[in-house]
């Protein structure tokens, strides 16, 4: 049986040895740390079953870590230990959600036996979970193949992601298993939802749900009269679940009224998000801008480096004009990186500020690459973790806690997110066929089984076809694509990559965020 495992954050964790050791001999394992900030972080990185956490701290103290913990893991049960019985200290932590108290100092045989209480009616809480989620799962089940409205799909993807979350707090395998054939089958449903419908909306504007180009739009420029400044914050690469763990950590702060949309196909940073900054298809703007427009080219950064020019050019064709200059920047949004508080303390006109940030698109990438990375982030809920983990620490959420004491409407959105591929399809070509692990373009391209899709008219799309016989080739729910030759090799080199590019829920429903200031 797997041992039960303690967060214990106490500024003097040291002297607590002789405790730790007592519940260690009493089959749990004990993770120690000595600051509130440690212990956010902990519980991004790893699943916990109950916190026992210190009322004095220095840095926050423990009652806001508290409120914190509890933003990020509800579900998470905490006990604080407190020097003495403050009536108003224990009314503000059960206001909290605190779920009991322990008195320094501290005896293990009554640690122990407020533990076992806990964890007891936690067990309890899991069981009836348990009744909650299979009733759900049998739901789901029975309806999927009867949906063929886009709008169900974005809440049924939302709610299954919830369901995610709510899932690995519980640590059960084997509803984690359920869950993820649930995703799984869904995931071949949505495709065929979208590779019948998609070619009908780019021809429709007016009767098709939100994509990439409606955004600008339908969501940006009506909040650009209101004479205050409007930032627009794209994170790249950013799945819908991830989203849902860097709400916690926002709400405190703002009103969010959030939704889920659908990036452009390809699933591919180029194509998405550009659609995004120019309010074009790839057709329209590679027809528009052909100077500008690249779909390959030897150094990566080129593929977006004009969107702040598509952004302007978009505001003069729909005759807007701010009476300040719109701003645009992008960043990898790590520590060594510009400092986005200064940056943000210059932006302050009425005007629309758009910022991109690239930090998880390169974590998606290059993880591959790192294998201590790779081994902390192997599965979607880890990975989840890793990204909240640095959304929390990020100069991004320092910039958001300082925006929301000011007037201000922020619009955190993503241009595509990624799934992590586990199947492998063998794909052929030739020689001037660009290719990746989700999206092929160029002549002749074919491919055998079932998990691509194979585009042979590329304008029906809304897609360039600068040349005859141009097609294009995505991948499809979980597969990647694989050359015959050396396939063996390239199924385990690649499987359990996230990637994007291709067709599925967790690349194409992505979130949008309207933020105002509580």
């Amino acid at each position: 049986m797997e041992k039960r495992r303690i967060l214990w954050v106490d500024d003097e964790i040291e002297l607590l040895r002789s405790q730790i050791k007592y519940l260690e001999l009493h089959g749990y394992e004990v993770v120690g740390v000595t600051n509130g900030d440690d212990a956010l972080e902990q519980v991004f990185e790893r699943r916990f079953d109950v916190a026992l956490l210190d009322e004095q701290m220095m840095g926050l103290s423990g009652t806001q870590t508290l409120t914190e913990l509890k933003r990020i893991k509800p579900e998470l049960p905490v006990v604080m230990v407190t020097k003495n019985e403050d009536e108003g200290l224990m009314d503000e932590a059960y206001g909290l959600a605190a779920e009991d108290f322990v008195i320094k100092p501290v005896k293990p045989t009554q640690l122990t036996s407020v533990l076992k209480r806990i964890l007891d009616r936690s067990a309890l809480e899991t069981a009836s979970f348990t009744q909650r989620y299979m009733a759900e799962l049998s739901q789901l089940d029975r309806t999927r193949e009867d949906i063929d409205n886009t709008e169900e799909w974005l809440e049924r993807y939302v709610s299954l992601m919830k369901w995610d979350i709510a899932i690995e707090g519980t640590g059960d395998p084997v509803l984690l298993d359920l869950h993820r054939q649930l995703i799984h089958d869904d995931n071949h449903h949505f495709s065929q939802h979208i590779i019948k419908h998609y070619p009908e909306w780019v021809k429709s504007p007016g009767n098709r749900p939100i994509l990439s180009v409606d955004l600008l739009p339908q969501v940006v420029v009506p909040f650009l009269d209101t004479g205050h400044p409007v930032y627009l914050i794209v994170i790249d690469a950013m799945r819908y679940d991830a989203w849902l763990m860097f709400r916690r950590i926002l709400e405190t702060d703002w009103l969010i009224d959030d939704f889920p949309y659908l990036s452009l196909i390809p699933t591919s940073t180029n194509y998405a998000r550009n659609g995004i900054f120019s309010g074009l298809f790839p057709l329209e703007l590679s027809e528009l801008c052909p100077d500008s427009w690249r779909e390959r080219s030897d150094e990566s950064a080129s593929l977006n480096r004009h969107e702040g020019i598509y952004l302007n050019d978009y505001l003069k064709r729909e005759g807007i004009q701010p009476l300040h200059r719109p701003r645009y920047k992008k960043t990898r949004g790590s520590r060594s990186d510009i400092d986005l508080l200064e940056l943000f303390r210059s932006w302050k006109n009425p005007t629309l500020y758009s910022l991109v940030i690239n930090f998880l698109d390169i974590l998606t990438h290059e993880r591959s690459h790192f294998e201590p990375l790779s081994e902390i982030s192997d599965n979607p809920q880890r990975f989840r973790s890793l990204a909240a983990s640095w959304f929390a620490h990020s100069g991004l959420a320092k910039v958001l806690k300082e925006l929301s004491r000011k007037d201000v409407t922020v619009i955190i959105t993503s241009d595509h997110g990624s799934i992590q591929t586990e199947r492998a399809v063998i794909a052929y070509c030739d020689k001037n066929t660009t290719k990746g692990l989700r999206l092929w373009f160029g002549p002749s391209l074919r491919t055998n089984g079932e998990g691509a899709l194979l585009i042979n008219h590329p304008n029906d799309w809304m897609l360039p076809a600068e040349f005859v016989g141009k097609n294009y080739l995505l991948a499809l729910e979980d597969f990647n694509f694989v050359f015959s030759h050396n396939r063996n090799e390239q199924r385990r080199f690649y499987a359990g990559a996230f990637q994007h590019g291709g067709i599925s829920m967790q690349e194409m429903i992505i979130p949008c965020a309207i933020m105002h200031p509580k």
